[in-house]
């Protein structure tokens, strides 16, 4: 017990002198060197991040200016970020501090263990650690005084042409803390390899950032930003973390919306060249919702079937071929678009 300690110890100590002048780390007592190395690491892993979220500065080139966030408003999201570091950084420390002196589980080499039981407890720890994050974010949302004092700021942005990469770290300091507890104290029930929990603390940093870059990639079952772009606009679903699975096991999970002018797209021509529509019992399905648009959506239906002498079934059919599921009522207003130009 006290090698693996002395090992840990040795570790913290190791990355404090890769970051600090000796001469300073001296002066220091070891909890502060590693907060304040924790803390200059942030600095400049945070706009890195926010950097490399390519997929975003792609669109913020490209996009018009009416669809993306101002530089007024990154800004903004970057001071909120940059003055809440120091606050969840000396939680992360003092998670360092706990293992060091025993009140975790963590063990410093997985030779001492195994590979079996590290994969394992790693599995474990990352599931236990998900369903902390889900049920802390979700209070903080239910719990009012927490939402209006903490969370509040973070949710400011609950416009998606607010939404950037920076934001994510941006909002009260005790924000992204709060969220970083189930990291703390999952450690003191679930072993883990106590580099792993470093990495695993660093690769979560960086998600915070890349989940805000509203990006439309697909990867089931990952919480990715489209999902959690959903979340800053409603405020009330997909409070998961990586995945989407605690949202679906506590009915919380909205999906983003599958179908667009895009997808619309893929449908037209076919059947001798004429516009095809997806599905004849989405259009039954969402007739009421088309109708407050002033869409007709029998009519289109029948004129549609008339025209281009298909039958709907076969569209169905198509429709399934392509994966393209619709499940709005923007999808009626995205193909009757689509009708329309033509």
């Amino acid at each position: 017990m006290e090698n693996s300690l002395r090992m840990i110890l040795e570790e913290t100590s190791f990355y404090n002198q890769i970051v600090l002048p000796k001469k300073l780390i001296s002066l220091l007592p070891h909890f502060l060197s590693s907060w304040l190395r924790t803390t200059l690491c942030a600095f400049v892993l945070y706009p890195l991040a926010a950097i490399f979220c390519l997929n975003f500065w792609k669109r913020y080139v490209s996009a018009s200016k009416e669809s993306m966030p101002s530089r007024r408003t990154m800004v903004f999201q970057a001071i909120g970020a940059f003055t809440s570091i120091p606050v969840s950084t000396l939680f992360s420390t003092t998670f360092e501090w706990m293992a060091e002196n025993g009140w975790t589980k963590t063990y410093p080499r997985i030779s001492d263990v195994g590979w079996s039981y590290y994969v394992i407890s790693t599995l474990i720890y990352l599931f236990v650690v998900e369903f902390g994050i889900y049920w802390a974010h979700r209070l903080m949302h239910d719990i009012k005084p927490i939402y209006k004092y903490v969370h509040a700021p973070h949710h400011r942005y609950s416009k998606e042409i607010m939404i950037s990469p920076f934001a994510g770290w941006s909002g009260h300091p005790l924000d992204g803390a709060l969220q970083e507890l189930p990291y703390g104290i999952v450690l003191s029930i679930v072993p883990v390899h106590f580099t792993t929990f470093l990495g695993l603390f660093l690769v979560e940093a960086v998600w915070g950032v890349m989940v805000h870059d509203r990006s439309d990639a697909k990867g089931w079952p990952i919480m990715g930003s489209d999902y959690h772009t959903i979340h800053h606009t409603s405020g009330r679903n997909n409070y998961g973390n990586y995945t989407i699975f605690m949202d679906w096991l506590f009915g919380t999970l909205r999906h983003p919306k599958k179908c667009n002018v895009n997808n619309a797209e893929k449908v037209i021509n076919f059947a001798t060249g004429e516009v095809a529509f997806l599905c004849l019992n989405f259009w039954k399905r969402y007739a009421s919702d088309a109708s407050k648009d002033n869409i007709k959506v029998s009519q289109l239906i029948d004129v549609e079937q008339t025209r281009a002498g298909f039958n709907i079934e076969q569209v169905d059919i198509r429709a399934s071929q392509l994966n393209i599921i619709p499940n709005s009522s923007d999808c009626c207003l995205s193909l009757a678009t689509a009708f329309n130009r033509r």
